[in-house]
């Protein structure tokens, strides 16, 4: 386990991505390079001092808003290609919800193609009816994918494609605010991802995620997959299922839905991710029993799809079980006022045998105060956990705190990093709050309340290695 994790923790308030995107109010930086962060000077170690990710900029604004009077921005996804734009310097596309209404529509996108400011070239939306918009990269095709979440009746997911070469050019994609209809050539090829299931008249789709198969040959490779929790409107208590589409990769052509989470009755939250053999992976979780009953039990679920090429739908196996919780499935860390929902979220590693270790991480509540039926009843210490299976999900280590500091550690998020094999995680955390018991001042150098800091997990032990300014929150 000694090359296991590299885990990070930020302030409260700041987005952490697989990547690290390092927020101000409303306005968040992204570090574009996916290789390991560099240390300039040992002596930095430790005392808030900046860490470069890229060589040429330590951060980003994620989009063109004037920070005077900024609208939120909110359920940001963030995606890059390595040294697309030069040796060294990544082409980086963020998405997120925007209020602003000049941008045209809610499911906006920036993309980031040089490096000498940093900071977002041009923006643009897809449509003016999509919300909750997902980036993913596709490095060995040199493309990007876009999806967002119609605003319909129908549960449809509109899906659009590009290339690092029309994003790179000014032609196609001119710099500034684009609105919906202005830049066509930047997303030349759009599909739609159609979740609808024959007979089920009033339904709705939740949560989209994509992931795309990173092989260049073998069957489904370069397929482009899209996952949400559908819902059957017609009864009460509305149950769910995870559905999984296949869409081939040039053209968007989409397969029909296939039911993911087997007899599960209330499928949700589903995150998907491809291993380098091909091999679709999905985590999720279910109710056991109906929602408002007590104890309130819930099943962290994993299953494995086969692709079959899209458009043919994949076939996937039976959903094993991870872990349970007895513990309501949305909390509010303290008495913060917002909701944090049990997410698992998942990353595969190939060994060197050629075996396959998947790392899983989820937020944990351990303990309620008050009642565990309301919405989101306040949690008294959430941590970050995680698990690990090396036979295909068919057995999981025991659950795990990534960090045993003071205060909350939540919303997570990992990734693989290729190039080193090394699993990378990120999380929000407030053990660094001024207004803790025990914290006093804060560095200097340090943003408002919070600090990052990093870690490195090696021989099954965390060993501090540096801390970073994480933006005020």
């Amino acid at each position: 386990m000694t090359r296991f994790l590299r885990a990070m923790h930020a302030g409260l308030l700041c987005l952490l991505s697989a990547i690290v995107a390092s927020p101000l109010p409303e306005q968040e930086r992204v570090a574009a390079d996916n290789s390991e962060e560099k240390v300039s000077n040992p002596s930095d170690l430790n005392t808030g001092a900046s860490v470069t990710v890229n060589p040429d900029c330590s951060g980003t604004r994620f989009n063109l808003e004037p920070r005077t009077n900024a609208i939120p921005q909110n359920t940001e996804s963030v995606d890059f290609l390595p040294n697309r734009v030069s040796p060294g310097v990544d082409l980086v596309v963020g998405a997120a919800n925007d209020q602003r209404a000049t941008i045209g529509g809610f499911d906006a996108y920036y993309v980031h193609r040089q490096g000498s400011t940093c900071g977002a070239d041009f923006e643009g939306t897809i449509s003016t009816a999509g919300i909750d918009p997902t980036i993913v990269a596709d490095p060995a095709r040199d493309a990007f994918f876009f999806a967002d979440l119609a605003l319909s009746l129908s549960p449809l997911v509109e899906l659009a494609r590009t290339t690092s070469g029309s994003l790179l050019s000014s032609t196609d994609c001119p710099s500034g605010t684009q609105l919906v209809g202005n830049n066509p050539n930047c997303w030349p090829v759009v599909g739609v991802a159609n979740f609808s299931n024959t007979g089920i008249t009033q339904s709705a789709l939740l949560d989209p995620h994509l992931a795309v198969d990173p092989r260049i040959s073998g069957t489904g490779a370069g397929d482009l997959y899209v996952v949400g929790q559908f819902e059957d409107l017609k009864i009460y208590p509305t149950p769910a299922s995870v559905e999984i589409v296949a869409c081939t990769n040039l053209h968007l052509k989409c397969s029909a839905p296939v039911k993911a989470s087997g007899t599960d009755t209330f499928g949700s939250f589903p995150y998907v991710q491809v291993r380098s053999d091909g091999i679709i992976t999905i985590s999720y979780w279910t109710f056991t029993q109906p929602i408002g009953t007590s104890p309130n039990l819930i099943d962290l679920k994993f299953v494995t799809c086969t692709p079959q090429g899209a458009p043919k739908a994949p076939v996937c196996s039976t959903p094993t079980l991870v872990a349970t919780s007895d513990l309501p499935s949305g909390f509010a860390p303290g008495d913060s006022g917002f909701s944090d929902i049990l997410f698992p979220k998942h990353a595969n590693r190939q060994e060197a045998d050629g075996t396959f270790t998947t790392f899983l991480v989820y937020d944990r509540c351990q303990s309620i105060i008050g009642s565990p039926n309301l919405v989101a009843p306040a949690c008294s210490k959430i941590n970050v956990v995680f698990t690990f299976s090396t036979d295909e999900g068919a057995t999981w280590s025991a659950p795990e705190a990534v960090e045993s500091g003071a205060g909350h550690q939540f919303f997570s998020a990992i990734r693989d990093d290729t190039s080193t094999e090394t699993i990378n995680i990120a999380y929000y955390s407030t053990q660094d709050d001024y207004f803790l018991p025990g914290e006093g001042s804060p560095p200097p150098d340090c943003a408002r309340l919070h600090c990052a800091r990093f870690f490195e997990y090696s021989d099954g032990t965390f060993h501090r290695s540096r801390r970073r300014s994480a933006g005020s929150g």
